[in-house]
């Protein structure tokens, strides 16, 4: 009887500690989204500079970073990461890295977002729901949909003080 009590505690302390740990990062998860915005009523520098207000104001983190900014070519080129809550059979945050490039040529932008990685965090690969990627892609393409909304709308909003 206490042999059976302890391999059924030996089990359960192996499941738990096995599940808790952080594991390796997935392999790279080569998602794009792209969104082209016209501002007829703008002109490049204008647009340029509201882009580099906009991206320190969303991007205000110590994992966020604008990476490369280049009047002359009209690029702005940064990274981000957002956190992918989900929850199997126990409660996990997945870090999804994503590189957000912004191309600004005539009264146009160009924003491309690039999913990097994801890195899991919570709990063990063995308890993720078939449906992982799809949850994964549906939230990616939501953060960058929101994102590009929030830039559109700093954009066309004048800051006459």
């Amino acid at each position: 009887m206490k042999n059976r009590c302890f391999i059924v505690a030996l089990g359960i302390f192996l499941l738990f500690s096995a599940s808790c740990t952080s594991t390796a990062p997935t392999e790279p998860l080569q998602k794009k989204y792209e969104q082209i915005i016209e501002f007829s009523e703008l002109d490049s520098k204008t647009i340029f500079d509201r882009a580099n207000v906009w991206a320190v104001r969303a991007f205000n983190s110590a994992d966020a970073v604008i990476e490369y900014s280049n009047e002359e070519s009209g690029t702005i080129a940064g990274k981000f990461v957002y956190d992918v809550f989900a929850t199997y059979f126990f409660y996990n945050i997945d870090k999804a890295r994503v590189i957000l490039t912004i191309n600004i040529k005539d009264n146009r932008c160009r924003l491309t977002y690039q999913m990097a990685d994801i890195h899991i965090t919570g709990a063990s690969s063995l308890w993720r729901a078939p449906s992982d990627a799809e949850f994964k892609q549906m939230k990616f393409e939501e953060t960058c949909e929101s994102l590009t909304q929030d830039f559109k709308k700093a954009i066309e909003t004048t800051d006459d003080w």
